[in-house]
C-alpha cells in the first residue's frame, strides 16, 4: 500500500491602532516614547487529506482508496488592548541616522476555534467527529526593533531593519489525548522580520 497527503494552510491578519508620541532631542539623540491603542484579528484554516491506496491487490467491495482520513481546522481570534513604546535614534551624520524601539502591550484576546474531522474505510459507513471551542485571555506582546537609514540624495533615503516579536498567548488547536477531546490553547510565540526600503519624496 501507499498514500498520498495535501494539505492546504490559509492565514489572514489585520490591525489598527492610535498613537501619541512626542520627540525630545539631546545632542544627536531624539528619544520618542509613545502611549497607543491597538486591535487586532486574524484567521487560521487549515484543510488535510489523506488516502491510503492498495497497490494492485483485488479488492472488488472497495473503492480504489483502502482508507481516507479528512480534517479541517480553523482559529479566529481578535485583540484590543494598549500598547507603550518607546524610540531612540543616534544622528552619525546628516545622512546616516540609527535607530532602536521597542513596545510592551497588553491586550484582551478571545479566540474561537473549530476543526472536523472524518475517517472513510472503503464502502462502510464514515467515522466522523467534530469540536468547537472558545476561550480568552489576557496576552503580553512585545516588539524590539533596530534600524539604520542613509539619505542618498536630497529625496531618496534608503533604509533597512531587523526585529523580534513575541506574543504571550498565541491561539492553536491542540489534538486529542486519551480521555481528553480536542481543544484551544494559548502558547508563547516568537518570531522575527527583516526588510529593506527605498523611500523618494517629491
Amino acid at each position: 500500500c501507499f498514500t498520498r497527503s495535501s494539505l492546504d494552510t490559509d492565514y489572514s491578519a489585520i490591525s489598527a491602532g492610535l498613537r501619541g508620541k512626542s520627540d525630545f532631542d539631546f545632542g544627536a539623540w531624539t528619544l520618542s516614547p509613545s502611549l497607543g491603542l491597538t486591535a487586532s484579528g486574524g484567521k487560521l484554516s487549515h484543510s488535510f487529506t489523506q488516502a491510503l491506496f492498495a497497490n494492485g491487490a483485488p479488492y472488488p467491495v472497495l473503492p480504489p482508496n483502502l482508507m481516507q482520513f479528512d480534517m479541517s481546522a480553523e482559529i479566529d481570534w481578535s485583540d484590543y488592548g494598549l500598547e507603550l513604546g518607546g524610540a531612540a535614534t543616534y544622528a552619525v551624520s546628516q545622512k546616516l541616522l540609527l535607530g532602536l524601539k521597542g513596545s510592551l502591550g497588553l491586550v484582551g484576546r478571545s479566540a474561537s476555534a473549530s476543526a472536523s474531522s472524518g475517517v472513510y474505510f472503503g464502502s462502510s459507513v464514515p467515522a466522523k467527529s467534530a469540536v468547537d471551542d472558545r476561550d480568552s485571555s489576557i496576552v503580553a506582546l512585545a516588539n524590539l526593533e533596530a534600524n539604520a537609514s542613509m539619505r542618498l540624495t536630497s529625496n531618496v533615503t534608503a533604509s533597512g531593519f531587523a526585529g523580534l516579536n513575541y506574543d504571550s498567548g498565541m491561539p492553536g488547536l491542540v489534538g486529542p489525548a486519551l480521555g481528553v477531546p480536542a481543544h484551544l490553547r494559548f502558547d508563547a510565540a516568537t518570531s522575527y522580520y527583516v526588510g529593506a526600503a527605498l523611500k523618494a519624496h517629491f
